[in-house]
């Protein structure tokens, strides 16, 4: 993924453009403390694969069980 720099000038402290850089590094932040990891994710779906009987299709059930599963530990401590 390519990244962009973005200069921003002291005197466009109150320009919407640097209202929106300002906006969208909070975003960014929350979403790295609300995310959880991915190897985490990836051992807890496949235990929960291996407790359904490993059946053929539907990964994605066992991922978003984990990952909720997960959020909601992270959520609790």
């Amino acid at each position: 993924m390519a990244s962009r720099a973005v200069a921003v000038d002291a005197e466009d402290a109150g320009t919407p453009e640097k209202n929106y850089v300002n906006e969208s590094r909070q975003s960014v932040a929350v979403a790295v403390e609300d995310s959880v990891d991915i190897d985490q994710i990836a051992v807890l779906a496949y235990a929960g694969w291996q407790r359904r009987g490993c059946p053929i299709g539907s990964p994605d059930l066992d991922w978003f069980a984990a990952e909720e599963e997960l959020k909601g530990r992270k959520q609790a401590n």
